[in-house]
């Protein structure tokens, strides 16, 4: 039984998960889903074996994903305690500055947001 799956990277589309196998014989089984539940998966997929990691693309940025994964060959009674973690937020496309007055008494922040 795989063990120890956990949320690597967080992109705003994108989630790369891990997970470590018993054996690298093991060919895991692996789901993803914005509902604890996973009452409606967003994706699964079985892969060959020895695979240790994957990465889901093609989410919706700042939403909370849950990720478990089995052996293919497991019933589904033996998916791991599911884990969760957020895609990021999209970041906004540009950000201006337009000359002028700053109107009296409100800061002006120039810098990295």
């Amino acid at each position: 039984m795989p063990s120890n799956p956990r949320f690597v990277k967080a992109y705003s589309n994108q989630l790369d998960v891990a997970w470590d196998l018993a054996s690298p014989t093991d060919s895991p089984w692996v789901a993803i889903s914005a509902d604890p539940s996973f009452a409606v998966w967003h994706a699964s997929a079985s892969h060959l074996p020895g695979v240790e990691g994957i990465s889901f693309t093609g989410l919706d940025p700042g939403t909370t994903y849950y990720f478990k994964v089995k052996n293919a060959a497991e019933p589904d009674t033996e998916y791991t305690v599911p884990v969760s973690s957020a895609t990021d937020p999209v970041p906004p496309a540009a950000v201006s500055v337009a000359a002028g007055r700053p109107s009296p008494g409100l800061p002006v922040f120039l810098g990295p947001l």
